[in-house]
């Protein structure tokens, strides 16, 4: 998490219209076109409300709480209490940026592993048990 991640978290979170609050993203090593990869994911994050769990999800315990917690799901929960999040409020997406690591994006490809991820996002769409499509991303991206 990056310096001053907690005062800016709690800030973002003294709101009572915002559920939940992320950073934004930062991929460490760096590779060529990896840039392209983050500047997708804080836009989704910004624009759609949609940040993921690599970007480090922040919420207020009585929030947590009536969201029902994580989903009992072995994938993808993070997904989804993003998005119930968003339906009862505010998702903000702050400028500071947590850094994940690139080791998937480097073993895979920038391109290849995006690619995969974007498909298993739409199997998740269009209904793909979750239980499959967890054994189909680890399949894919096994580093």
């Amino acid at each position: 998490l990056p310096p001053g991640y907690g005062p800016a978290l709690r800030a973002a979170l003294a709101s009572p219209s915002v559920s939940l609050a992320a950073f934004s993203l930062a991929l460490a090593p760096p590779l060529p076109l990896l840039w392209l990869v983050e500047w997708g994911a804080n836009v989704r994050s910004r624009r759609r409300q949609l940040p993921y769990g690599d970007q480090g999800l922040g919420l207020r315990r009585a929030m947590f709480e009536r969201l029902g917690r994580f989903a009992p799901m072995p994938f993808l929960e993070d997904l989804e209490l993003v998005r119930r999040a968003r339906a009862l409020g505010v998702v903000r997406t702050l400028p500071l940026a947590a850094t994940s690591s690139s080791r998937k994006w480097r073993a895979a490809g920038v391109l290849r592993n995006t690619l995969n991820n974007q498909l298993v996002l739409a199997g998740h769409a269009l209904g793909v048990p979750i239980a499959r499509l967890a054994v189909w991303y680890r399949g894919l991206t096994a580093v």
